[in-house]
């Protein structure tokens, strides 16, 4: 697939003017289906982009004639007008102010190839944009299963090999004690035959320390300890809901965040999970995904502002 972007300098520096199109190439003809997944996709990749919702605004179809040496092949070839919801009279930062290690076409193409693997992420953190902002712990929800989808995407993930793991999940389904009840033991069965897979804070940790720039990680967990901690008791505390003790003990369950701490966590958990998709998925280099992500304003005062608050 061949992608062209820009219509008479639509796309220039860093900015995203609220209306350019974009052309999608198939190498074959494709139906009208496909045309249709790549206009969703790329709203996606402006909407990511961006932090602003994206909707095509206009739609044209044409074939044309590509020739070769044998015969000439009808492609079809889509074109898509995307307007920017709520903003199109400005320019809109892509990526924020940081120097593109690529060109936008590549960039796309990149999303693209990415998208197959990364789809259940990238549609997550874009559901985002279009969300009201106001319901702090469903964005924060939102974004500890995209840290999640991410990893599990981009690394093992696993403690043990498979092989050594079999051995363990056979001693210990055979240890259930004979009078627990069947569905009971479906149920132990079902927990120990994923019991060899990171746990979320296991997966958090590994990003926290993925992030190979000291001052942006900093900026993300100064405290990378009581960060996770945060994230995962308050994750934890929304999913599972836990009584309070009757029986004059603790929960099993730390304290949730509150309050502003919790948009703090969330805005934290956006950045950690922007640096990830900057460096594995669009290729940026390191120092530029870095400071794409520190010096995006409105990401970092919410980071500071929240974290300060806490």
């Amino acid at each position: 697939m061949s992608i062209l972007v820009g219509e008479g300098g639509g796309f220039f520096s860093n900015l995203l003017e609220a209306r350019v199109f974009v052309r999608f190439t198939p190498p074959k003809p494709m139906p009208l289906s496909w045309a249709q997944a790549a206009v969703r996709r790329f709203e996606q990749f402006v909407a990511f982009g961006t932090r602003w919702p994206c909707t095509a605004t206009e739609e044209v179809a044409r074939p044309i004639r590509v020739g070769n040496d044998r015969d000439d092949v009808d492609v079809p070839v889509h074109r898509r007008r995307f307007g920017v919801t709520g903003n199109d009279s400005r320019p809109l930062p892509l990526f924020w102010p940081a120097r593109r290690p690529h060109s936008l076409a590549v960039l796309v193409e990149h999303w693209f190839a990415a998208f197959p693997r990364f789809a259940p992420v990238f549609d997550l953190m874009t559901s985002l944009t279009y969300a009201e902002p106001r319901f702090a712990d469903a964005q924060f929800l939102i974004l500890t299963q995209a840290a999640e989808s991410l990893h599990r995407r981009m690394m093992p993930g696993l403690y043990v090999q498979p092989s050594e793991y079999d051995a363990i999940r056979t001693a210990v389904v055979k240890s259930i004690p004979e009078t627990v009840s069947d569905s009971h033991r479906q149920s132990l069965r079902s927990r120990i035959q994923f019991g060899n897979e990171y746990s979320f804070r296991q997966r958090l940790r590994e990003l926290v320390n993925g992030v190979a720039d000291d001052r942006l990680r900093a900026l993300i967990a100064s405290d990378p300890a009581k960060f996770i901690g945060d994230v995962v008791d308050t994750r934890n505390y929304l999913v599972h809901y836990p009584e309070p003790p009757t029986d004059g003990g603790g929960s099993h369950i730390g304290p949730r965040a509150g309050g502003v701490a919790i948009f703090g966590l969330a805005e934290r958990l956006r950045a950690l999970i922007t640096y990830h998709i900057l460096v594995s998925i669009l290729q940026f280099p390191v120092d530029e995904a870095a400071r794409a992500v520190r010096t995006n304003q409105e990401l970092c005062t919410g980071m500071q502002y929240y974290r300060s608050k806490a």
